[in-house]
């Protein structure tokens, strides 16, 4: 009885140790780079549709997923609280004005903190979203953050992974385009 307690809690012990920003740990697992299949979950994955979601943006105006249909879009949860996210939020900017022009576009999904902040401190022209309440988190949420999704013009999801690889975001982009 006492070994199930002691293998129980290293179990526990050995989860929690594994980094992430998921609630308040603020680093980033390591990421391959290329983009594996993630783990079979009852959130959406590689290959399916992207569901649709409503949220307000840092200028208290609704902006839905799907108002972007016909562009290939990534998607991005961050947490103010976040290192990675924060290092992450001028790179994001970079591919968006690198790639607006043909078709792309980003949102980022904010799971704490204020839209409106975020968005003045990285200079983000592109619609920041108050997730706060995790609304679409608990949608497509798994593992840590930041997390990207990149949809297809159909918004078929062809890229979801914790961290930040450019190079692997870069070649989902071009592909798509």
């Amino acid at each position: 009885m006492k070994a199930r307690y002691i293998i129980s809690f290293l179990i526990i012990f050995c989860f929690i140790s594994s980094g992430g920003c998921k609630k308040g740990v603020p680093t980033s697992p390591d990421i391959p780079e290329t983009p594996t299949p993630p783990p079979t979950s009852a959130t959406p994955q590689v290959g399916d549709t992207a569901p649709d979601f409503t949220a307000k943006d840092q200028n208290n105006q609704d902006v839905s997923l799907y108002d972007y249909f016909g562009s290939v879009i990534l998607f991005n949860f961050s947490a103010d609280w976040c290192g990675p996210c924060n290092s992450e939020a001028p790179h994001l900017e970079t591919l968006y004005n690198d790639y607006k022009s043909r078709g792309f576009q980003v949102i980022t999904l904010l799971l704490s903190g204020s839209p409106n902040d975020w968005a003045l401190l990285h200079n983000l022209s592109f619609p920041v979203l108050d997730d706060n309440n995790e609304t679409i988190w608990d949608i497509y949420g798994e593992g840590y953050v930041p997390l990207n999704i990149i949809v297809d013009r159909n918004c078929v999801i062809r890229y979801k992974q914790a961290g930040f690889d450019e190079n692997a975001i870069r070649a989902i982009i071009e592909q798509y385009l």
